[in-house]
């Protein structure tokens, strides 16, 4: 982290070359075709699955386009499809997902190479910003799968760059637009709730030296108040579109009742599982800023910035690894603060360390994936046996199951039969499952193999097994009060169940 001294706060910005203005737009495209080369032809864990089943569930059936968590990232996936289907193209739901995380981890690249240049870094320190943040493990990982994080690094990146625009020449209108873009990123991705808590910070950290500290320390209120002002203005503008977040105290009570571990004695774990080892080399260098002087208030910044990030961490990923993804917005500044402390001359020795990122991506989260992928190709050549020649309609019952055939298969080949089975037996009325019973029978008529797997099966007779076996903190009720035992019974009774692949019965219609 060597280098002459530089100044580490400019109030105004230098000269902006034109060559400087178009840059940004260069990183955005290199760093868009990198991410999109890299796309993951499996989906990671279970949020990608559940993503693309709630969209289809909407396009098939009208379904409330609506995350409980995550409000606004179904509306966005869906604005991207409709995008893209005026230009000619309609990817696959697997497709689609991968997409939107590269372009958001593009956009977040190339935002954070303008925020420098408005922030009057040299060009040196600005790339070296880009390149650790484009080439970060956890970038590489969520720009390249469906997941929330990688659309929401992109509005990081958005609300960095119009903060360093404020840096440079504070308006009250221009505070106004940070508070709502800081709400715009929470809408994306629900872990951005305290993002404001660093944006503002770092605000007021490079206004320091300015002497008009009153002056913007008003103007950050002003901008935290837009965002919290967002939380009982927006729930009752568009109640059915903020989840679980329509009431805070009902969202804080929900995300408080995962039942994993969530006491403060965890911290160093989760610090280390989450932080430092996911995300090297930057979660290692940053450590290093604070040794130069002049970078201490944008540290404090960080370290205030990054505390409610961890936190959740703490509460939500306690023997639940997640390769960074709630602290993935921190890259960004950590990238800036980085780059500052090596110094213009610095950063070229500096790169030489990009590759230790390379490891970390390879054996944790590239690792999943490739498992992922495996278990697809022997999920879609049992379905293949089994169907012999026929069109094939599949019966799934995990979620691996469900990933496997959204990455597999098309969306009206197979059926999750989750919701069935977690169905309370109340309301599971004869005429549910003679419909169910009907509707497979039609199938079978029509030439369709209808194939039914053993998980499938299983979460039907035992569907609280099934959902702790995924999940095992669920506060779950016994089998006797769920209707997947209902449908099982009927199956048997209806259909003839035959081996045909590893792990698939086929049904047959009884006379």
């Amino acid at each position: 982290m060597a280098g002459p001294a530089e100044p580490a706060v400019v109030a105004e910005p230098a000269v902006v070359a034109p060559a400087w203005r178009g840059e940004p737009l260069v990183w955005f495209v290199g760093c868009l075709l990198l991410y999109l080369g890299l796309g993951a032809d499996a989906f990671y864990k279970t949020d990608g699955p559940d993503i693309v089943r709630l969209l289809d569930d909407h396009l098939r059936t009208g379904a409330p386009l609506q995350h409980p968590w995550h409000v606004g990232f179904l509306p966005a996936l869906l604005g991207l499809r409709t995008v893209l289907g005026w230009l000619g193209l309609h990817p696959g739901y697997l497709a689609l997902g991968t997409w939107f995380s590269a372009l958001g981890a593009a956009l977040g690249v190339a935002c954070l190479h303008a925020a420098a240049g408005r922030l009057g870094l040299p060009r040196s320190m600005a790339r070296t910003a880009a390149l650790f943040l484009a080439l970060n493990p956890g970038t590489l990982l969520f720009g390249t799968v469906v997941e929330f994080h990688g659309p929401l690094l992109g509005m990081v990146g958005v609300a960095t760059w119009w903060t360093a625009v404020q840096v440079a020449a504070p308006r009250w209108w221009g505070l106004l637009g940070l508070g709502c873009l800081g709400h715009l990123a929470f809408l994306v991705d629900g872990q951005a709730l305290f993002l404001p808590v660093w944006l503002l910070s770092f605000f007021l950290a490079r206004r320091w030296p300015s002497g008009t500290r009153r002056r913007d320390l008003v103007h950050a209120g002003l901008a935290g108040a837009v965002h919290a002002g967002w939380f009982l203005v927006g729930p009752r503008l568009w109640p059915q579109h903020y989840g679980f977040w329509a009431d805070l105290a009902e969202g804080f009570r929900q995300e408080g009742s995962i039942g994993r571990p969530q006491g403060l004695e965890w911290t160093l774990v989760i610090f280390v599982q989450e932080w430092l080892w996911p995300l090297l080399p930057l979660s290692v260098l940053v450590c290093l800023a604070p040794l130069r002087a002049a970078l201490r208030r944008e540290c404090v910044a960080f370290a205030l910035g990054a505390a409610p990030f961890l936190y959740l961490s703490v509460r939500q990923l306690v023997f639940e690894p997640e390769f960074g993804a709630y602290l993935l917005p921190m890259l960004v500044p950590a990238a800036l603060l980085v780059a500052q402390a090596a110094g213009a001359n610095g950063c070229r020795w500096l790169r030489l360390l990009l590759p230790l990122g390379l490891w970390p991506w390879f054996v944790g989260g590239s690792a999943h994936l490739r498992e992922q992928a495996a278990y697809d190709t022997q999920f879609a050549a049992a379905v293949a046996k089994g169907a012999e020649a026929a069109p094939p309609f599949v019966l799934v019952g995990s979620a691996r199951e469900l990933a496997a055939a959204y990455a597999r298969l098309q969306p009206e080949q197979f059926l999750w039969v989750r919701l069935s089975a977690a169905m309370p037996r109340a309301a599971a009325t004869p005429a549910h499952v003679q419909g169910m019973v009907v509707q497979l029978r039609l199938l079978a008529g029509a030439g369709r193999a209808v194939l039914l797997t053993e998980a499938a099966l299983a979460s039907l007779d035992e569907p609280r097994a099934a959902m702790l076996a995924e999940k095992s903190t669920l506060q779950v009720e016994p089998n006797e009060a769920y209707a997947g035992p209902l449908f099982a019974a009927a199956l048997r009774e209806h259909f003839t169940l035959t081996k045909v692949a590893d792990g698939l019965l086929r049904l047959v219609p009884q006379r």
